[in-house]
């Protein structure tokens, strides 16, 4: 479903550019799947997840980005 990455945003395979994903496209972008993507909404990313209504909840790419960092850095290889 991603394509490709621009800065702080980022391109989706149906050609819009964004800045709010949902969870199942930022696990995408982290080869999670469905359901560990809403595991990690609902643990690990919680703190950055933006929930616009009951049943919506987005992650901001940058957030992801930086957590992604982080565990990179915890991971001690730079993997």
């Amino acid at each position: 479903m991603m394509t490709k990455r621009e800065g702080s945003v980022v391109r989706v395979k149906d050609g819009q550019e964004r800045v709010l994903l949902r969870v199942v496209e930022a696990g995408e972008l982290c080869g999670f799947s469905r359901s560990v993507s809403y595991a990690k909404a609902a643990s690990e990313w919680k703190p950055f997840a933006i929930r616009l209504s009951e049943r919506v909840i987005r992650i901001p790419y940058d957030s992801l980005m930086e957590w992604v960092e982080q565990k990179k850095a915890e991971s001690g290889d730079g993997a």
